[in-house]
């Protein structure tokens, strides 16, 4: 399928990633005694052990365009075969049924020949080599002019051409046959993008592969990559896009320099913030930058940086040059169509576009702005958790960056961040979690509103420890203090004496400066009766800085006795004034009696408490007075009254 003919500047592009069989209009097909088919994003070209012709595909010519710059193609060899067919970038078509001497006069190539079979990689005049990984996938980029094509495989150099040879052609397969039969190859071609003339972008370029910088130090890389490996070139891929889009927005250096890769390392090599960890660039160092070349009088306007994650449409639909990260590889871009995005990559000028449906691990997009460039960032070791919050919420965005050699392929050691745009005045709490030895650093940047960093380091002990960042946004000095650390301390619980009658409740008491305000004390319930009957709980206890400790712990002992006493029965009395005399069976468990009376049934309304089974009650000049007894127990439970009995009053008066 050809998915597009488009014209980011003045570049004309052929692109097949083989997303259906309309592909293969796309080219001249001779199947021979083989198969094409396009398959699961695939062209794949195949045949028997007894063909004796292989097949052979020639993209149209009208696909190549008049002057190729760049042609490059995703290829593998799922199975490698005796009899040898290829890929073929030429000046020329074989015709199909001819024997064609691929090694001495294609410009470049890939064939699977010797003794056992190896699939191989040659260009012009017959210079060539094995390819490792024989049945692994591939890319293949021829670029430059016609006397001088740069040959990559996998993004190293393999060398140039040198002859006057023009790319006019590229064809697959193996137009020749054979006489005998054998094992063929499986080739599968994902995908070809042909660029045709030099692309001339209308955003700036720069190569972080220019003569002019590419071997200059990038960093301290010679203290983590070694001598051998600490170039610009390697390493210069996110400063060299941040150039790119300085210069678009016409931001100069402080001095009034030219902000190239070169000039930009130098700066960032110089300055306390420029660089975080091994190689990562500060981005936020980046908006001090253009607000210090501003002050100066070297640039228009200061930048305000923002991280993003997802699509970068929007960035770009507002007018931005978001710089994305590929996965240790960033590139700018600067317009977009509905399946691209049209970049400008610092290591390879005429790769122009990236499909939108490839994944971005992070936009990076800088703001022309006057307003407020305060920010707060935090930076740990890559093995540390690091948590940020205000009033007990977590604030910020974390991520974990790092870079990659371009050339090499390795990568730095990354660094754990957490950055906070235009961060609240106030007190911040930082949680950190260090799994490693004590002693491992973090460091907090505090950018106030024009740019301007303050910056602490802090060791940090093995486990958790949390943090007081006190921040102003006006450029008062910042201040990073331990916080608490201890949990919550058990101190006591209640007791208890006598007998009770309910359910008690222990309550559990602890002390912590920092117990939240809300902090309601573990409790439980004795509610088994009998004597020293206890309760037992297990708490996890924390303390508003989340310090957290779980206790088991047990009540003091109580005396519970919910049951009421039996019934009072059996009352009689002598009824004589002054006093009459009244008394009732004991009842079960009651060690103390309400004795209530009254001259009518009606108006019970005298009360006495007796300790005995019996009581003198005053008597006036009555017939008769009502009595009724309620028993109550070492708890104070109450039974039921008795019945209510009635006393008749002898007219005789007692005698002493």
């Amino acid at each position: 399928m050809l998915l597009g003919l488009f014209y980011p500047s003045d570049v004309f592009a052929f692109i097949d990633e083989f997303n259906s069989q309309s592909s293969l209009d796309n080219y001249n097909l001779s199947t021979n005694s083989g198969s094409v088919v396009v398959e699961s994003g695939k062209l794949i070209l195949s045949a028997p052990n007894s063909a004796k012709h292989f097949p052979y595909v020639a993209l149209k010519n009208q696909h190549i365009g008049e002057q190729v710059e760049s042609i490059s193609i995703d290829f593998r060899y799922s199975y490698i075969g005796v009899f040898g067919a290829g890929i073929i970038i030429d000046d020329n078509y074989p015709v199909n049924g001819n024997n064609y001497d691929v090694g001495s006069n294609s410009i470049v190539w890939t064939w699977n020949w010797g003794a056992p079979p190896k699939l191989r990689l040659g260009r012009y005049p017959f210079i060539h080599g094995e390819i490792f990984d024989q049945t692994g996938v591939h890319n293949l980029k021829i670029s430059g002019n016609s006397g001088m094509y740069e040959i990559y495989l996998d993004d190293i150099f393999q060398g140039t051409t040198i002859s006057s040879k023009k790319i006019d052609s590229m064809w697959f397969g193996n137009p020749d046959i054979v006489s005998t039969t054998s094992s063929w190859p499986v080739i599968e071609i994902e995908r070809i993008q042909i660029n045709n003339t030099l692309t001339v972008p209308s955003f700036p370029y720069y190569s972080q592969r220019d003569p002019a910088w590419k071997d200059l130090p990038y960093d301290n890389a010679s203290v983590w990559a070694g001598a051998e490996s600490n170039s610009i070139e390697r390493w210069g891929c996110a400063i060299t896009s941040v150039a790119m889009v300085l210069k678009e927005y016409d931001v100069k250096m402080p001095n009034g320099d030219v902000a190239n890769p070169d000039k930009l390392n130098t700066w960032l090599y110089t300055q306390p913030d420029g660089y975080i960890g091994n190689g990562l660039l500060n981005w936020l160092a980046i908006s001090r930058l253009a607000r210090e070349s501003r002050v100066a009088g070297n640039s228009p306007t200061d930048l305000e940086f923002v991280k993003s994650y997802g699509s970068a449409v929007d960035e770009i639909e507002s007018g931005q040059y978001p710089i994305v990260n590929e996965g240790g590889h960033f590139v700018s871009l600067y317009d977009h169509d509905d399946t691209n995005y049209f970049i400008n990559d610092p290591l390879d000028e005429t790769r122009l576009s990236k499909a939108k449906s490839d994944p971005l691990v992070s936009v990076n997009t800088y703001t022309p702005s006057d307003t407020d460039l305060s920010y707060l960032m935090i930076v740990g070791e890559h093995s540390m958790d690091l948590d940020l919050l205000l009033a007990d919420f977590s604030v910020g965005s974390s991520y974990t960056e790092s870079i990659h050699d371009d050339i090499g392929g390795s990568a730095t050691t990354s660094a754990k961040v957490v950055m906070l745009p235009k961060p609240t005045d106030g007190s911040y709490r930082l949680n950190v979690y260090n799994p490693d030895s004590a002693g491992s650093q973090f460091k907090v940047y505090a950018y106030n509103t024009l740019g301007e960093v303050d910056i602490l380091d802090q060791s940090a002990p093995t486990g958790d420890s949390s943090w007081n960042i006190n921040y102003v946004s006006n450029g008062s000095d910042p201040s990073i203090t331990p916080l608490d650390t201890t949990p919550p301390e058990y101190v006591s619980t209640n007791t208890f004496s006598g007998w009770y009658k309910t359910a008690q409740t222990a309550t559990f008491m602890f002390s912590d400066p920092n117990l939240p305000t809300a902090f309601v004390p573990p409790t439980c319930v004795i509610s088994r009766e009998g004597k020293n009957q206890t309760c037992t709980i297990t708490a996890n206890v924390c303390d508003s800085l989340n310090n957290c400790k779980s206790y088991t712990l047990k009540s003091n002992p109580a005396n519970i006795d919910m049951t009421p006493p039996s019934s009072v029965k059996h009352i009689w009395g002598i009824g004589m004034r002054p006093f009459s005399v009244v008394s009732w069976t004991p009842s079960r468990d009651a060690i103390n009696y309400i004795v209530e009376w009254g001259t009518e049934k009606n108006a019970i309304t005298n009360r006495i408490e007796s300790r005995n089974s019996w009581q003198w009650l005053p008597t006036p000049r009555v017939k008769q007075i009502y009595v009724r007894v309620t028993a109550v127990d070492r708890a104070g439970n109450q039974s039921n009254p008795s019945k209510l009995e009635k006393i008749n009053i002898h007219s005789h008066y007692w005698r002493w």
